[in-house]
């Protein structure tokens, strides 16, 4: 990983101010006890969980602040970040070190990182583990909001319009997801118990069988290492059916966009000290937020996963650019976002243009609300066509600020 962090470095012309981090949670034990007709060893993952003491090492040395009750407390051992996981997110956290120091040393991420989590163990432990790589002072604390309050995830509980537009979007995409890989679905069928291709729980046994691939455990009768592969595979699909249209993004993702929107303004705009912002989350987050930017390219999205954002200066022209780097590859955006005529080359987008185009679904908290309310009016008249509810749906959401998103 360290050798893939080392590629990509900054133009000469160009100085790293800041670089935000937001990744998926590390190797875990699975979330089911069951597959179809499929039992899982508990006892089993018991022994691939971090000790009692190294829990309480790493909170010792990165507290946790907000809510003190895990929203998955009771699952143990069900869920939870894996020995493998832990060391998945340090060397994240290292590979992030390794990089500023070669390709930024006048920035010193290492002072005042800021790290925040949503409130499950899994995650906490995840940004524990990753300021444990990078080299933070003890002390350095992993945020944690009430559940109401969490962006880092598309929140139907905080956002309940996003349900009606979830909805929307599976019944759109229900005739794609039913007919999308046949022979595999009707493999599972036969081998795990379902009752039809189309009532097969793609997400459920892909969680389960990445589990057990990564700890070498055996597959259900039937099934191989390239089945699991193309579980992965259709469920990125089946995700991006259903993350992408515009109300489920702008809904789910919108307040997330903002957030970090905003926070790369005030660096830029000299209002906070650059460093590292790290924010540990979900395959579900990142899934949600690459489709928000129009960059989901339908692979599926490993453990410890992270997308990179850099803030550079062209400090002769007093002008901030942006990288988007997945994995550390980059992400290069189309149309007017930068792309061939950004004097720093493709990979980098002007922070205003970033902004208004890549974060085009962005949406400010008043924003947000409006939207939301337009979503459950148009619902509650059924979406009638001509309606002054559909109407005003439309014009929310094709009045949102483009900036010629889409990847080349």
């Amino acid at each position: 990983m360290t050798a893939a962090a080392m590629a990509h470095p900054l133009p000469p012309s160009l100085v790293l101010r800041h670089a935000v981090v937001v990744m998926r949670h590390g190797d875990r034990s699975p979330i089911s006890n069951k597959l179809g007709n499929t039992a899982l060893d508990v006892k089993f993952w018991r022994t691939r969980l971090p000790s009692e003491g190294e829990l309480e090492a790493w909170s010792s040395a990165h507290p946790v602040h907000g809510p003190t009750k895990r929203l998955d407390h009771p699952n143990n051992p069900l869920g939870q970040l894996t020995t493998l996981g832990a060391r998945q997110c340090r060397d994240v956290g290292a590979a992030v070190a390794a990089r500023l120091q070669e390709h930024a040393p006048h920035l010193d991420a290492t002072s005042a990182p800021t790290a925040r989590s949503t409130n499950m163990r899994r995650t906490v432990q995840t940004a524990q583990c990753f300021l444990s790589g990078l080299g933070a002072p003890v002390g350095t604390v992993v945020h944690v909001r009430e559940w109401l309050d969490e962006t880092l995830v598309p929140n139907v509980n905080k956002t309940p319009a996003l349900g009606t537009a979830l909805k929307g979007a599976d019944v759109t995409a229900e005739e794609s997801n039913a007919i999308d890989a046949p022979e595999l679905r009707a493999r599972l069928v036969a081998t795990l118990g379902f009752t039809s291709p189309s009532a097969v729980p793609v997400s459920q046994v892909r969680e389960v069988l990445v589990c057990l691939s990564a700890h070498s455990q055996p597959l259900p009768s039937g099934l191989t290492a390239d089945d699991v592969h193309s579980v992965e595979e259709l469920d990125a699909r089946v995700w991006a059916r259903r993350y992408r249209p515009v109300p489920v993004a702008r809904l789910g993702m919108g307040p997330l966009l903002h957030e970090l929107r905003s926070l790369l303004t005030s660096i830029a705009a000299g209002e906070r000290a650059g460093g590292v912002d790290v924010f540990a989350c979900h395959d579900t987050s990142l899934v949600a937020m690459l489709c928000a930017m129009d960059a989901f390219d339908e692979r599926p999205v490993g453990y410890a996963s992270s997308l990179l954002l850099e803030l550079a200066e062209d400090d002769l022209e007093g002008t901030f650019f942006v990288r988007t780097l997945l994995n550390f590859e980059p992400i290069v955006f189309g149309g007017e976002l930068g792309a061939p005529e950004c004097p720093h080359g493709s990979e980098w987008v002007e922070l205003t243009h970033f902004g208004r185009g890549v974060l085009c679904n962005a949406t400010e908290p008043a924003e947000h609300a409006t939207l939301a309310k337009a979503v459950a009016a148009s619902a509650a008249v059924g979406n009638a066509t001509g309606s002054a509810a559909e109407q005003a749906l439309a014009d929310l959401l094709t009045g949102r600020q483009e900036g010629g998103r889409g990847r080349l």
